[in-house]
């Protein structure tokens, strides 16, 4: 076989092998996007976005949703903050909670932390119902702090309600 021979069919099955390393560059490529996708939105969430307008859902869901983020944080006296949400809420289907995730019918904090995102119209924007329960938590840790269950009443009756019944009916 002659030099030339030998030389042009080396280049001829290199050539080939480097279309499939290329093929096999860009499959990987596509493969490890896909992967850091599939990592950052399933798995870490969504990007930021702002509060989208929740979708008219069976109140059993948020009931359910709303006591289990209680249960989970360190809040007390639960029962009657469980209550206070479904009060202030409207059993969770208020136009506050429905649009701006405020299970509690919280104002726009000006002198504490909190996890809000934003005001309209006086009242706390959250991103989810998870904050706005840990919203109120804060609350409850700066002004309200371990008192008993009589003293979280009546701190409640004489700061947070504005109806004077409003202690019967969270209690």
């Amino acid at each position: 076989m002659k030099i030339e021979n030998l030389i042009f069919t080396n280049l001829k099955n290199n050539s080939m092998k480097n279309k499939y390393v290329t093929v096999w560059s860009i499959m990987g490529v596509i493969v490890i996007f896909l992967l850091t996708f599939f990592v950052f939105v399933l798995v870490l969430g969504e990007p930021y976005q702002q509060p989208q307008k929740q979708e008219q859902t069976d109140t059993a869901v948020f009931q359910y949703e709303v006591w289990d983020i209680i249960q989970v944080l360190p809040i007390q006296h639960k029962d009657i903050v469980f209550n206070q949400a479904k009060i202030e809420s409207g059993n969770f289907t208020s136009k506050i909670f429905q649009e701006q995730n405020n299970t509690f019918g919280m104002r726009c904090p000006k002198q504490r932390p909190t996890t809000s995102i934003g005001c309209n119209k006086g009242y706390a924007v959250y991103e989810t119902v998870y904050y706005s329960v840990v919203d109120y938590w804060i609350w409850q840790q700066i002004f309200a702090k371990n008192k008993s269950r009589e003293q979280y009443l009546a701190y409640l009756s004489r700061v947070y309600a504005t109806d004077k019944n409003y202690i019967n009916k969270i209690n």
